[in-house]
C-alpha cells in the first residue's frame, strides 16, 4: 500500500471505507444503537470501499506519475527524475517505466546523479574549450543547478557551438516556466543555425529548436502561430513523437478529427511507443464528443495534408 507521508490523497482514498462505521457511530451517539448484524455489515462494507476505491485510486495515480515519469526523463530532467521515480516505487513498486521496473530505474537514476555530482566537482580550466563547457553546462542542468548552468553557457558566445548553448537555454527557461525568454533563446538558436550552416549539431538543433518555439507559443497561447511552426516541425521531421505532439495540441483546441489522425500515425510509426497512448487519446476524444470514433487497431492510420 502507498505510503500516505508521500501521497496524503491516496490515503485520503483508502479512507473512504471508514464513512460506513463513521456514520454508524454518529447514529449510536445520537441514541439509536445499531443491531449486532448490522455492526458486522457495516465493518465489511467499510473494508471493501477502502480497498476498492483505494485500489482503483492507486492504479490511476500511478498511471499519471508514469506518464509524468516519462515526461521528465525524454526531457532529461534527471534529478526531478529521481525524487518522482522513487515516491513511485513507494505508491506501486511493480509500477514499470521503460519496460522496467520502477525501483531498477530509480537505482540508476541514483547512480547516474552521484556520478555527474562528483564530474562537476572538479572546475573546468580556464582553457576548457567549448565543447567541454558545453557539456559541463548539460550536467549542471540536470542536476537542476540551473543558474551555474547558465553562467556557463554565456562562454560560449561568439563560438560555433553558440547555438547549443541558447537551445540549452530555452530548455532550462522553459522548465522554469519561462515562456516568453525560453522562446527567445530558441529561435535565436534556429536563426543562429541558418546563418550558420557550418555549425556544428545543425541537422537536429533546428528540429529541436523548432519543437521549442512551438511549444512555447502553444503554452503562451499564441494558438495560431503555434500551428504555423508545428506545421513547419512536421515538414522537417514527420515521426511518430511529431505527430503525437501534433495530436495533443489539435485535442487542445478541440479540433478533434486532425487530432485523430495525428494520433493514428503516431501509432502508426512508432506501435511499441504510442500504441497505448494513442488508443488512450482516441477514446478520451470520443467520450469527450459523444462517441463518434472507436479505436481498430488493424485500421490503417491517414496520413495529415499538411499544406
Amino acid at each position: 500500500m502507498a505510503s500516505p507521508l508521500v501521497f496524503p490523497d491516496v490515503a485520503l482514498a483508502y479512507g473512504l471505507g471508514a464513512i460506513p462505521p463513521l456514520l454508524m457511530m454518529i447514529g449510536w451517539l445520537r441514541g439509536k444503537p445499531p443491531r449486532t448484524a448490522d455492526i458486522g455489515l457495516t465493518i465489511i462494507v467499510g473494508v471493501l470501499l477502502s480497498l476498492g476505491a483505494g485500489s482503483v485510486y492507486v492504479k490511476a495515480r500511478s498511471r499519471h506519475e508514469a506518464a509524468k515519469l516519462d515526461e521528465l526523463l525524454e526531457q532529461s530532467r534527471i534529478a526531478e527524475a529521481r525524487v518522482l521515480a522513487r515516491q513511485l516505487q513507494e505508491l506501486n513498486p511493480d509500477q514499470r517505466i521503460r519496460n522496467q521496473p520502477v525501483e531498477r530505474l530509480a537505482d540508476d537514476l541514483d547512480r547516474l546523479i552521484a556520478r555527474l555530482e562528483s564530474h562537476v566537482m572538479t572546475p573546468l580550466l580556464s582553457t576548457a574549450s567549448p565543447v567541454a563547457r558545453l557539456e559541463r553546462a548539460r550536467e549542471l542542468a540536470i542536476l537542476d543547478r540551473r543558474e551555474e548552468a547558465l553562467e556557463t553557457l554565456e562562454s560560449l558566445e561568439g563560438t560555433p557551438f553558440w547555438p547549443e548553448g541558447l537551445l540549452l537555454r530555452g530548455v532550462i527557461r522553459e522548465n522554469e516556466n519561462q515562456l516568453t525568454e525560453a522562446l527567445t533563446a530558441y529561435e535565436s538558436a534556429r536563426s543562429a543555425w541558418r546563418e550558420h550552416p557550418e555549425f556544428p549539431g545543425r541537422p537536429g538543433g533546428l528540429i529541436r529548436a523548432q519543437t521549442g518555439i512551438h511549444y512555447s507559443l502553444r503554452q503562451l497561447g499564441r494558438v495560431a502561430e503555434a500551428e504555423t511552426e508545428l506545421e513547419q516541425l512536421l515538414s522537417m521531421s514527420p515521426t511518430a513523437e511529431h505527430h503525437f505532439l501534433a495530436a495533443r495540441f489539435f485535442e487542445d483546441i478541440q479540433r478533434v478529427e486532425e487530432s485523430q489522425t495525428h494520433a493514428r500515425e503516431a501509432m502508426r510509426l512508432d506501435p511499441k511507443r504510442y500504441n497505448q497512448q494513442g488508443r488512450e487519446l482516441i477514446n478520451k476524444l470520443a467520450t469527450s464528443h459523444f462517441g463518434c470514433f472507436r479505436v481498430d487497431d488493424d485500421r490503417p492510420a491517414a496520413r495529415p495534408g499538411w499544406k
